[in-house]
């Protein structure tokens, strides 16, 4: 799945997108949820660059979980989903910066990521970065 979040007008919408679609303007992240390898090709021609395969953001080394490659930042870590059931899980959460824009590359659902258009709209006045942005993303 594959999720294009824009800002325009102070605000952020979302937009479902397949592999292909237009991007829409002020795109500033794009979200792929257990991605199809036609999405991830279309991601990383959009973005310019690699998407780690899940292997690689399962890697545990310290040094694989923060690395730049061509002036793209990638940051891997673990969360958590479905913590509020008997069902909890753990996975990779990788965070990738481009000039352009953010990519979250993910295999679970956690809850802040279904939370963050509401939680970016209120914080949208000073979300103008991609670092700043993914800030935004997960709730501190």
């Amino acid at each position: 799945m594959l999720n294009a979040f824009s800002y325009s007008d102070g605000k952020f919408t979302a937009t479902a997108l397949a592999a292909g679609d237009a991007v829409p303007p002020g795109t500033v992240w794009l979200d792929l949820f257990e991605p199809t390898a036609e999405e991830r090709q279309f991601v990383s021609a959009r973005i310019g660059a690699p998407l780690p395969s899940e292997e690689a953001q399962e890697e545990i080394e310290e040094s694989s979980r923060l690395y730049v490659l061509d002036g793209v930042w990638y940051l891997t870590t673990n969360t958590f989903a479905k913590v509020e059931t008997n069902e909890g899980e753990v996975g990779p959460f990788t965070f990738i910066v481009t000039r352009s824009c953010l990519v979250t590359l993910r295999h679970l659902q956690p809850r802040f990521v279904s939370t963050a258009q509401a939680r970016l709209n209120r914080l949208a006045g000073p979300l103008y970065s991609q670092p700043l942005l993914a800030w935004g993303i997960v709730p501190l």
